[in-house]
């Protein structure tokens, strides 16, 4: 993790003109920067993810997903996948992503390693994705890995 020092450096930048140019671009802080505590204002984590299962007939799960994933969320998706995976009852797995406010690249890691889990075990994967989910997975050239499917009503 990066850290700031007394003569701010942030990402390697160690030019204190760069990184008065980043704070104006990011606002008064870096994204990394960490924010002051002071007595009666305790540090607020903001990430949160929210997983909840909805079983349907034949075996079809959807996983629904909602908020933040990130490296601090992805190990509870990935135990929430890999549960319903292990279940030995499930027979396809859709994942919900149109909650998802955003997607990191530890986020698109576990929904890879899940992928290739349910593929190992003859599963049906898929992703019900809406199009900022869409435009990370195109730009970081992983769309063409997944299947996706429109909401799983009919199975």
């Amino acid at each position: 993790m990066m850290s700031w020092s007394g003569t701010a450096t942030h990402d390697g930048y160690r030019d204190p003109g760069t990184v008065e140019l980043l704070r104006w671009v990011w606002g008064s802080s870096l994204p990394d920067e960490p924010k002051p505590v002071t007595p009666g204002n305790r540090a607020r984590v903001r990430r949160s993810l929210a997983v909840a299962p909805d079983r349907r007939d034949h075996g079809v799960v959807i996983l629904r997903v909602s908020g933040e994933l990130d490296t601090a969320t992805a190990p509870m998706l990935s135990a929430a996948l890999h549960r319903q995976l292990d279940s030995g009852t499930c027979r396809r797995l859709a994942v919900d992503l149109r909650a998802v406010d955003f997607l990191g690249a530890q986020g698109i890691v576990v929904l890879n390693t899940a992928r290739q889990h349910a593929q190992a075990y003859r599963i049906g994967f898929c992703l019900i994705a809406g199009r900022a989910v869409r435009r990370v997975l195109q730009a970081v050239g992983m769309i063409e890995t997944f299947e996706f499917c429109e909401d799983i009503n009919d199975e």
